[in-house]
């Protein structure tokens, strides 16, 4: 059986560095399938650094990029230079399952084929778009309004979805009564399981998007409170900027006398290696976006061992047990961030716990 999964995929080893959680789900997924008997794996996905179709096989999964490398103006053609290059890579790759992920393109792409479809998603944009869309550069807010009425258009025909959490499998029901639902978490790297605990002093990880809608300002403002209180405290912060660099710019300037003594560092984006090396060092991670629906960083902490402080965004309260693994404060609350984060930093008897 072909199976080919419409989704991002990193072009460049760097890419999945920079890559979000779909990025690294879609990448843990295509190798675990490739090592199913009688699986035929295939990823198509964009590249914007290359003006031809490239492929290349990797630990067995047959990668295909198409060139997308000027991206903001075929927005202005509702995507369709992309669209049409992912309908004949699917022609020529006749497949027996389409799987797509992330973007409306993508998506699209899927519906659009004549092959059985199978849809995850990891999010609506009608609500991840609208956290601090007003802050947000002019064509941001564009492409966003863009996004909100391509998923309009494309929910009412998912016919198979993977929903992550039960607020996606209702809001497709909502638009596609007839829509088979199979209820499966984002995937993470076995590996994470065997992360040792090398933890040498209190550390507060923070690993994302660094944008407002994942709330860095927060976790920075609750830093602050605490740094007295916990005079060896650090922060760390593990991300790409690429979404809102102004953003990120302002954040280190306003905290550069934390920065300047290492007591908050910005570490840049960080392959997977790093990312358990980081999660290895710390005493617990702290999410505290505006918007989720699943967050892949919050499981693999735990997989790692490592308790999460988080705020009611998507699907966290269900992961996190309801308090076994973390605490979790409402989204925006930046006493309850500070009193949840100052509690776990108290008690490295309830840290150990929550991560077992």
């Amino acid at each position: 059986m072909r199976v080919v999964i419409c989704a991002p995929y990193p072009f460049r080893d760097q890419d999945r560095a920079s890559g979000d959680g779909l990025m690294q789900s879609v990448v843990t997924l295509a190798h675990a399938l490739a090592n199913e008997r009688d699986v035929d794996v295939h990823v198509l996905s964009r590249a914007v650094r290359t003006h031809d179709t490239t492929t290349r096989e990797i630990d067995g999964v047959h990668a295909t990029w198409v060139p997308d490398p000027i991206p903001s103006v075929d927005y202005l053609l509702e995507r369709s230079l992309l669209r049409r290059r992912f309908a004949k890579a699917l022609s020529d790759l006749q497949p027996d399952v389409v799987h797509a992920h992330g973007e409306p393109p993508f998506i699209q792409a899927a519906l659009d084929h004549s092959a059985p479809h199978i849809v995850t998603l990891q999010g609506l944009f009608a609500q991840q778009t609208r956290a601090h869309t007003r802050a947000a550069p002019l064509a941001y807010r564009f492409a966003y309004a863009m996004l909100r009425r391509w998923e309009a258009g494309y929910l009412p025909r998912i016919r198979n979805l993977i929903a992550i959490n039960n607020e996606l499998a209702d809001s497709v029901r909502m638009q596609s009564p007839n829509v088979k639902v199979f209820a499966i978490k984002n995937p993470v790297e076995a590996s994470l399981l065997e992360v040792a605990d090398a933890e040498s002093r209190p550390t507060i990880l923070f690993v994302g998007q660094l944008s407002r809608r994942k709330g860095v300002h927060l976790v920075l403002e609750a830093f602050d409170r605490l740094a007295g209180r916990h005079s060896d405290l650090q922060l760390r912060i593990v991300g790409d900027c690429l979404q809102d660099p102004a953003y990120a710019e302002a954040l280190e300037r306003q905290y550069e006398r934390y920065v300047r003594d290492a007591r908050v560092v910005f570490t840049g984006p960080a392959n997977r290696a790093q990312v358990a090396a980081e999660l290895s060092r710390c005493s617990l991670l702290c999410l505290p976006s505006f918007y989720e629906a699943s967050p892949v960083v919050v499981i693999e902490a735990m997989a790692a061992g490592k308790p999460v402080v988080a705020t009611r965004a998507g699907d966290v309260d269900d992961l996190l047990g309801n308090g076994n693994a973390g605490l979790v404060v409402d989204v925006g609350d930046l006493g309850g961030l500070t009193t949840a984060l100052d509690t776990l930093l108290s008690d490295p008897a309830a840290r150990r716990e929550m991560g077992r």
